[in-house]
This record gives C-alpha cells, structure tokens and sequence, in this order.
C-alpha cells in the first residue's frame, strides 16, 4: 500500500485543499446545515480593516479573529456582513446566505472555548484553532461542533474525533465516521476509530446526534 496524503476541504464546493497539520491559526465556518469554509489556513495579520453595514471603514488591532475571517472570506468570495454595537464594537451579522432565524447568532471558539473578549479584539496565535459556526438560538448553552483528525498509519487509518463546546476541545466519543458516505464505526472513549485501510475512498466525516458535523477531510490520490 502506497502513503497518501490526507487533506482537509477548505470550501465544501470548491476543489481547493490544505494539508490537515497547519503552520498557522486555522479558520472554520459552519452551521448545522451547510460548511462554509473548513479548516482553512490563514494568517490573522493580512486583514487589518473591515467595511460595517453602514459603510463605515473601520481599523483593527494586528492578528485578530475579525481580520481573519474578513481575509478569508474575501478570498473564498464568501458574503459577509457585519454589524456594530454601539460601544460594543462588531458583531457578525451574516456569513453566506443561510438566515439566522429568529433566534440565531453567528458565533466563535477559539481551541474549543468561547473568548472572552469580542472577534474584533481578539488575538490570534499561530497554533489556534477559530471555528465560526451558527447557534440557533442563542437563549440556550451553545452547540457542540465536531473536528476530525485523519492521521494515516502502516496498514490503516486513525480516526480522531474531538468536541468543541465552549469549555475547550474533548474527546467525542460515540462519534460515527463514515467513508463516502458509508458509516465505518463509531469512536472509544478517546474519541478514536481506527480502520483498516484496504481500498481507496475520498471522504471522510465524523457525525453525533445534537452536534454540528465535522470539516470533510479527503485523501490525495496524488500523495
């Protein structure tokens, strides 16, 4: 068996790919129905301005959560509105089209834990983790989010599925990853699964009831 090569999507309808072992901080965009952007790479100190909702051009401290995801979704062409509190500073209003609902909100974790200071002033190291995702309503303790790791071995494939929930990044355990659709078993209580990797597939993706799905991560047949 050949070694190949895991890769993470970064926009689920484009072709476009990165390595699952970042150099830098990463960004992720999702809801419970749909991934925006999925553990895409990006260095938080390229964007130091946004635009608001009202036309104001406003400018950011270096390196922040805010410059992050307005660079990367400029890059990946994806909608963004934001909004200002007066006083407050900016609130996310919208990402891509799915409405928020009536009780819905756009909001950040950074290695699994809700920040304690806004997206604005918030920032980054290179090894952070920033996962925007949409909490549906924002009155109850806010949703888990899944992320899957694939880390290729002789002879198979380890599975490692962690849960974000505010409080930082644990194992998911009960977790079911499926190749390609086809679900292959569910996670110990490490949040582990390994596979025997005899055939080729393209997708994997780790699910668990009342949690966000993870990024789709898929194998380079050209590694």
């Amino acid at each position: 068996m050949s070694t190949r090569t895991i890769l993470v999507t970064i926009v689920a309808i484009a072709t476009l790919v990165i390595p699952t072992v970042a150099q830098g901080a990463t960004i992720r965009v999702t809801s419970a129905k749909q991934p925006l952007l999925g553990n895409l790479e990006w260095d938080s100190g390229s964007t130091r301005s946004y635009v608001n909702d009202t036309g104001a051009a406003l400018t950011l401290p270096a390196n922040t959560a805010l410059g992050q995801l307005v660079a990367a979704t400029a890059f990946t062409s994806t909608p963004l509105a934001i909004g200002e509190f007066a006083g407050l500073g900016p609130y996310i209003k919208s990402i891509g089209t799915e409405p928020l609902g009536a009780k819905g909100a756009w909001d950040i974790y950074v290695n699994g834990k809700t920040p304690q200071v806004g997206a604005g002033s918030l920032v980054l190291r290179k090894s952070d983790q920033v996962i925007w995702f949409l909490d549906t309503d924002y009155s109850k303790k806010g949703p888990v989010v899944l992320d899957l790791q694939v880390k290729q071995l002789l002879g198979g494939i380890l599975f490692t599925v962690r849960k974000a929930d505010g409080k930082g990044l644990k194992p998911a355990k009960g977790a079911t990853i499926t190749l390609d659709g086809t679900a292959i078993g569910t996670t110990n209580a490490k949040g582990q699964l390994s596979f025997a990797d005899s055939a080729d597939w393209n997708e994997a993706h780790a699910t668990m009831k009342g949690a966000i799905g993870s990024q789709m991560v898929i194998e380079d047949p050209l590694g």
